[in-house]
């Protein structure tokens, strides 16, 4: 791997703040459930999620993983069978919502952000998935790209969460 790839993945690797949402994966507002589909969405909405992500970007074979914990992350219900949640950065992420799981609905979600070190990263995340069977555990993933100046990176995550 070439000096700059690795100086890319470190100005990723930057992102942490940007991805606190999930740190990286959620900050929405919760107002319980809906029954117009018979879909339960009282497991993901209401109380605040804590808990802690992992990101592992993948530029040329070259990999480099981020960890973060988030707080105080909720998920607001959008109509009768799905949820939405704004990161703190202005991305928006809809979800539609089968059983205990949640799907990306509106992927690509595609966002900006300025890492710690000030290098500009643009993300593309084309899948999420988050699951909770008992309203008090949550766990997800997501996938997708990251790209600084002419470095695309393959990303992925993984979040854990409770309330």
């Amino acid at each position: 791997m070439s000096l700059q790839r690795i100086r890319v993945a470190s100005r990723i690797m930057g992102i942490n703040k940007f991805w606190g949402w999930a740190g990286a994966l959620l900050a929405l507002t919760g107002c319980g459930s809906s029954s117009n589909s018979g879909v339960d969405l009282s497991h993901f909405t209401g109380p605040a999620w804590n808990g802690a992500d992992t990101l592992t970007f993948d530029c040329g074979g070259q990999t480099a993983t981020a960890n973060s914990a988030f707080s105080d992350t909720t998920f607001a219900d959008q109509g009768s069978d799905g949820l939405t949640y704004s990161s703190t950065d202005g991305c928006a992420y809809d979800f539609t919502v089968s059983g205990n799981t949640a799907t990306l609905s509106n992927g690509p979600v595609v966002c900006s952000a300025t890492t710690t070190a000030g290098a500009a990263v643009s993300f593309s995340v084309t899948s999420y998935t988050i699951e909770t069977s008992d309203g008090v555990h949550l766990t997800g993933s997501l996938s997708g790209t990251a790209m600084s100046g002419a470095t695309s990176c393959t990303l992925t995550g993984t979040l854990t969460a409770t309330r």
